[in-house]
């Protein structure tokens, strides 16, 4: 599975700041970003968010490790934590981490989120890798994945940071017909999931017995009427 890298950031802040030429300033983190990274210190300089409609994103430097963390909305334990499982992130080599936070749905994740449900293989496992979703470009905070879903019934949802300690919503139906194209998207900023499934396309080859013909149209030759209307400005 890959980090989020720098895309999609948000500003992040580590307190109050002077703004610059306009005389402003930076606002004051909504939520810290804390775990061995920082000691478990809240409030740590460097680990704050400043949202965007309550959601928002802080990329990091860290050396090859393991790095338990949480989110917290202030720089107290006794303010808003969570998940109530620390999260983990492994680096093999140095790098860059992006941290994702939603303080309205009390959610914080650094993979990509992943598609779980029992029309894969790998059935209800969060850490499957043909079910990660990826970035939608130009769309911050969404995510999709594309693919096939066999025929049938099913049910699926979407898992953070590849385990079930966070709530995405409820399972939801779908149906696949072992041939669509199905897209399934994650809307980071709503907490919410939804799908479209492509309409299937047909080759079809027309055979005409001219000697049938009668009279031709030598201008225009044959024309097939009835694919989109019976208009003949529609006829192919």
């Amino acid at each position: 599975f890959d980090y989020l890298g720098s895309h999609d950031c948000t500003a992040c802040g580590g307190g109050s700041t002077d703004g610059g030429d306009d005389g402003g300033s930076t606002p004051d983190p909504d939520v810290y970003i804390v775990g061995d990274m920082n000691s478990w210190t809240p409030g740590s300089d460097g680990w704050g968010i400043v949202t965007d409609g309550g959601v928002g994103a802080l990329t990091s430097s860290l050396s090859a490790g393991t790095y338990g963390y949480k989110a917290v909305e202030g720089s107290s334990w006794d303010d808003s934590n969570y998940p109530g499982d620390n999260q983990s992130v492994t680096l093999t080599e140095d790098g860059d981490v992006t941290f994702y936070v939603n303080v309205d749905s009390d959610l914080v994740f650094h993979t990509n989120p992943t598609v779980v449900g029992d029309f894969f293989s790998s059935t209800w496992d969060p850490a499957n890798a043909e079910a990660e979703m990826m970035p939608v470009e130009g769309t911050p905070h969404l995510w999709e994945w594309t693919g096939v879903i066999p025929d049938g019934s099913w049910e699926y949802k979407v898992a953070l940071n590849q385990n079930f300690n966070q709530s995405t919503g409820d399972n939801i139906s779908i149906a696949g017909d072992g041939a669509s194209t199905t897209h399934i998207y994650y809307d980071f900023s709503t907490n919410g999931t939804s799908s479209v499934t492509d309409e299937p396309t047909y080759s079809v080859t027309f055979n005409v017995d001219m000697t049938y013909a009668g009279d031709i149209d030598t201008e225009n030759g044959v024309r097939i009427f009835g694919l989109t209307s019976w208009s003949s400005d529609d006829a192919s």
